[in-house]
């Protein structure tokens, strides 16, 4: 490894197109989140959230509930700083 001092990212991130928008995914230990962007605009459209550890078979968004709007902000912003 040339810089083994670099901290390793605890998450994976995938992308996937569906039709005019593109899904960027992250999964972490606990989470898949994802959102949906606008191909011609990059506006997010729409945003899952995944709990893993309630929901391992990805049953129930949570990405709309109240109590978890923080958490989405919170895994938007690791997620846009993963991808750079």
């Amino acid at each position: 490894m040339d810089a083994p001092e670099t901290p390793w990212k605890d998450a994976v991130f995938s992308q996937y197109p569906r039709g005019k928008v593109m899904g960027y995914a992250m999964k972490t230990d606990r989470y898949r989140f994802i959102e949906w962007k606008d191909g011609g605009t990059d506006e997010v459209v729409a945003t899952e959230l995944y709990d893993h550890h309630t929901d391992p078979a990805e049953n129930r968004n949570l990405a709309t509930s109240p109590e978890n709007a923080s958490l989405v902000v919170t895994l938007h912003e690791r997620m846009a700083a993963g991808w750079q």
